[in-house]
């Protein structure tokens, strides 16, 4: 365990134009928060990646430097009911399109949550990331006596929920490839489809190279550490051999992002072999399988279904929770078992299928297919679970 800390810089590269332009945007922002009503009894975070201090940065065509990724902001309250901090949301919702016009990129306030609360859910690597590097905006540091769980200790089902967060996003990505306008060549034209499909490809490739840490116990909340994992193990012809090089242009992707030269339509078959190879090492390595015999959707749930690591906090919470978030118990034999394991699943045979049809060279709209009644529910419960 350690104790959180405060990171002194919100890029990976110490950009002093990006620093200097979030830097002073969080003086404005503190200000601004000050003068909402509980103020005192909030405290504001900057999480994410440039709360961690490694956050990207885009060089424009003119030269000018921005900043690429989200801001996301944590929101903890000490002795504050229910309905102060529901206000205290709508507030924060309010101020926001104020700073993303500012900033460019979008400004995402998450609802306040009470700290004794976060003291119960630690165990996401969602708060874990952020109780190992932050900034606070404003307020009583209430993160400053909450340990930081030791990284090698993350539970295996938030690297499947990463693995499966990462997939949806290929999955969202190859749609919007397939359905975009194209040239007589058939080549994307929409920017914003190729710039949303290689934020997507690559931070599938973090995601694929996170979850294998995971599994191993060897993360490190630190994105370079676990590169340099990553790579010694790729050259040594281990199960990153394959993950290795993705896993470094996503890095360079993410401090730089104006620097890749990457065709999303063209490396997208890829990149879903990555996250289906990803996936089927991921299972090997946490229930002690061969990943030879681990190679089809069936395969694959008939061997997570039944391991314990898999299972959550009860079979009985599981099917509380499918229940009373989709109003459905059928099929009833998959009732008991963890939401994220039947997302896993389903999005395994989702892609699995769509590989499948690429490797037999079907273009690419044919090969993905509409967004059809079997993914707009797979995206449903997606919503509900991720």
């Amino acid at each position: 365990m350690k104790q959180s800390t405060t990171n002194e810089h919100f890029t990976a590269e110490g950009d002093p134009a990006v620093e200097q332009a979030i830097a002073d945007m969080l003086r404005r922002l503190a200000d601004d928060v000050r003068r909402l009503a509980n103020a005192d009894r909030i405290a504001l975070y900057l999480g994410g990646g440039y709360g961690r201090g490694e956050g990207g940065v885009l060089v424009t065509e003119n030269g000018q430097h921005l900043p690429y990724n989200d801001l996301d902001f944590f929101v903890f309250s000490k002795g504050l009911s229910a309905t102060k901090r529901k206000a205290f949301d709508a507030e924060l919702a309010a101020i926001a399109p104020k700073y993303e016009k500012e900033s460019s990129v979008s400004v995402d306030f998450a609802p306040a949550k009470p700290i004794e609360k976060l003291v119960k859910e630690r165990h996401t690597l969602m708060y874990q990331e952020l109780l190992y590097s932050h900034r606070l905006v404003c307020g009583p540091d209430l993160l400053a006596t909450v340990e930081c769980p030791d990284a090698h200790e993350l539970p295996i089902l938030e690297a499947l929920r990463l693995l499966v967060n990462r997939g949806m996003g290929l999955l969202f990505a190859a749609q919007q490839l397939a359905d975009a306008p194209k040239d007589d060549d058939g080549h994307v034209t929409d920017g914003k489809v190729i710039d949303f499909a290689v934020r997507n490809l690559h931070k599938a490739a973090l995601g694929a190279g996170d979850a294998l840490l995971i599994a191993q116990k060897r993360y490190d909340y630190n994105l370079e550490r676990r590169r340099q994992i990553i790579l010694y193990d790729a050259h040594a012809n281990g199960i990153y051999k394959e993950v290795g090089p993705s896993y470094q242009a996503a890095r360079d992707f993410k401090v730089l992002p104006g620097t890749s030269r990457m065709d999303p339509q063209e490396q997208l078959p890829a990149y879903i072999g990555l996250w289906l190879n990803a996936a089927r090492n991921f299972v090997a390595i946490t229930t002690d399988r061969s990943a030879a015999v681990l190679e089809t959707t069936q395969q694959l749930s008939a061997c997570i279904y039944k391991h314990p690591a898999f299972i959550g906090r009860s079979p009985l919470v599981n099917a509380i929770r499918w229940f009373v978030k989709t109003k459905n118990a059928k099929p009833l034999h998959l009732l008991f078992k963890n939401p994220t394991v039947r997302l896993f699943s389903c999005l395994h045979e989702t892609l699995y299928n769509i590989q499948r049809n690429l490797d037999n060279n079907q273009p690419l709209p044919q090969a993905i297919g509409k967004m059809d009644s079997h993914k707009q529910e797979l995206t449903r419960l997606w919503n509900f679970f991720n």
